[in-house]
């Protein structure tokens, strides 16, 4: 990946003698900071600077963030802020890695990279020890240049040790290490074995390649025996039979090793077809996840793919739309959707960086307390690229620090929801910061209405995706217990369990959430069980004898069984006994008709 500064920002940095223009520090005097590796002081010298545009912005000047120099010095702050302060002044630490860091600061091209891939979670030290251990282990010096964004998506995982990536057969063959899978995506790459060569793929792709948690004997065996493209990755998922006994029986397993071979030759369940196609297309060099949700016939996994340049498919989601994927780099689970933003267009590095330039220098102006130039270059930050979710956490940050009034809020959360009208992860966080900062200080008759409309507005905007209903419901229910008003708590569920409950896992979260706010209240305690079995019995329970639906009803009504053991009195014993055996029954039936 090629970005628009060239290695002669580099020579004008080091050999340039005449000073910046206005009050920013001589450029000398930063070439020798960085010659001398004083990290420490060019920290300092660049936080200056930035301080410097803060005032220049503020006093209507002319300022120019893509000139070179200034945008070189941008680009070194947006490195440094990541870095702690004593480890950048550690003579050791910065001497150990002496050659790596001299090429990264004057190189950029990499830090060009750096910037627009690293997310806050990422831990900047390790990233950057990383990528410095396999700078230094390759050792033909092209090859630094060619295979960094390799580099680069690999210490972006590696910096996290529960996001390494692990086979899930530990006996049969050893893991790929950080250097073995860096040379081995490096030489698959350079002897045509990849789908899209290492060469011309970005970070952001790469780091939903090179987390594959297969053995290299099975990626071997995936480029001798799978031949799917980029196009029709998702047959893979399909050309893994389907294995009923073992969803029916989770003790069965077909496999004396989980390896792709076995799968392939034995089958499997959604969990075990998805981990096949995903492997299988992450080892041709496609991006690829796995994607669990539930929906009405209970959990499933399915495959996500990048079908085309920038575009994710999905294959076998069987209609299910709250679908989450592990991120190897954030280290836990994130919305689907967050990969099809992060496609966007708005996120490719040629706009992406010239919003977070902006926004450094946003940064800068809020620990300034000049709020209103803050304002003006996140504005300006939009015009370049307004899917990039960077803008808006910025204008939060600003309007929390400057105490913004409600009616700023407002607009702001408007605004979000507008942009992002197709990113149900993105909405569900506007409306947890809606009920903070509009209704938290409202009185309660007024915040009751607008609660109750909010559930409506969310109901029919997002359903239960990402559990944004649950968000609402759970804020109108805090209400009403902190006034125990226990006959309201309990109608507001029961009218919740008629509208919405004919989503099952809806339905399961909302017993979840009526069973812990009910709970706290005495005179309600006793009724949670019985209310419970109502929903139950007149919205979710059917006479379906399909597998997966049954299942994901006997789940529930395993819960109103608990709900009746813990809050049950003596005389609900012969209940919680029939309950218990319809249940036993019906699995039965159930398990026995599906094999």
């Amino acid at each position: 990946m090629k970005y628009s500064l060239t290695a002669a920002i580099c020579t004008l940095l080091l050999c340039a003698q005449k000073p910046a223009s206005g009050e920013l520090t001589d450029i000398s005097i930063l070439a020798e900071h960085l010659g001398g590796q004083r990290y420490g002081h060019l920290h300092s010298a660049l936080r200056k600077d930035a301080k410097e545009l803060v005032r220049k912005i503020s006093a209507k000047e002319r300022v120019d963030l893509q000139q070179e120099t200034i945008r070189l010095r941008l680009l070194l702050l947006s490195t440094l802020e990541r870095l702690p302060q004593n480890q950048i002044s550690d003579k050791q630490w910065t001497g150990k890695h002496r050659e790596f860091l001299q090429w990264l600061f004057m190189n950029p091209d990499a830090l060009a990279m750096l910037a627009a891939e690293i997310r806050k979670e990422d831990k900047g030290l390790t990233v950057l020890e990383t990528w410095a251990t396999l700078w230094e282990h390759e050792k033909t010096p092209e090859y630094r240049d060619t295979y960094a964004p390799l580099a680069l998506a690999l210490s972006l995982i590696y910096d996290n040790p529960r996001s390494v990536p692990k086979s899930k057969d530990r006996d049969y063959n050893p893991e790929l290490d950080l250097i073995g899978r860096y040379e081995f995506f490096r030489d698959s790459s350079r002897d045509r074995k990849l789908e899209t060569p290492i060469e011309r793929m970005s970070v952001r792709d790469l780091l939903s390649v090179v987390d594959l948690n297969i053995s290299k004997h099975e990626i071997q065996w995936v480029y001798k025996n799978v031949r799917s493209s980029r196009k029709n990755a998702g047959e893979e998922y399909q050309g893994i039979k389907y294995l009923m006994q073992r969803a029916v029986d989770k003790s069965f397993s077909p496999y004396s090793s989980y390896i792709m071979s076995e799968i392939k030759e034995h089958g499997g369940i959604c969990g075990d077809q998805s981990h096949f196609s995903m492997n299988a297309a992450k080892a041709r060099g496609i991006p690829a996840a796995t994607i669990i949700g539930t929906g009405n016939r209970g959990a499933h996994a399915w495959l996500g793919f990048m079908s085309d340049e920038n575009e994710w498919s999905s294959y076998a989601s069987n209609g299910i739309t709250n679908g989450r994927t592990y991120s190897s780099q954030r280290g836990r689970r994130i919305s689907f959707r967050q990969l099809h933003l992060e496609s966007h267009e708005d996120y490719q590095p040629e706009v992406r960086l010239p919003v977070l330039l902006k926004l450094e220098i946003a940064y800068a102006a809020m620990r300034l307390n000049q709020f209103d130039v803050a304002r003006s270059l996140v504005e300006q930050a939009k015009d370049l690229g307004k899917m990039n979710r960077d803008i808006w956490e910025a204008e939060k940050l600003i309007l929390e620090r400057s105490k913004a009034p409600a009616e700023e809020w407002k607009s702001f959360l408007n605004s979000v929801e507008r942009n992002y009208d197709d990113f149900a992860h993105v909405k569900e966080w506007a409306i947890k910061l809606k009920i903070r900062y509009l209704f938290a200080q409202l009185p309660e008759e007024e915040l009751m209405k607008l609660l109750e409309r909010e559930i409506r507005s969310v109901a029919r905007d997002l359903g239960n995706e990402e559990s944004a209903l649950i968000t609402v419901i759970d804020r109108v229910a805090n209400v009403l217990v902190k006034q125990e008003a226990s006959e309201d708590l309990r109608k507001l569920y029961v009218r919740c369990f008629r509208r919405y409950g004919e989503d099952l896992e809806l339905f399961s979260k909302l017993t979840n959430s009526f069973t812990k706010h009910a709970s706290q209240l005495e005179l309600l305690k006793p009724q949670i069980p019985k209310t419970l079995l109502t929903a139950y019995k007149r919205v979710a329970e059917s006479s379906s004898k399909e597998y997966f639906r049954a299942k994901m009803e006997l789940r529930i009504l395993q819960k109103v069984i608990r709900a009746y053991e813990n809050y049950g009195t003596a005389e609900d014993e012969s209940k919680i006994a029939r309950l218990k055996k319809g249940h036993a029954n019906r699995k039965k039936k159930i398990s026995r008709k599906a094999l």
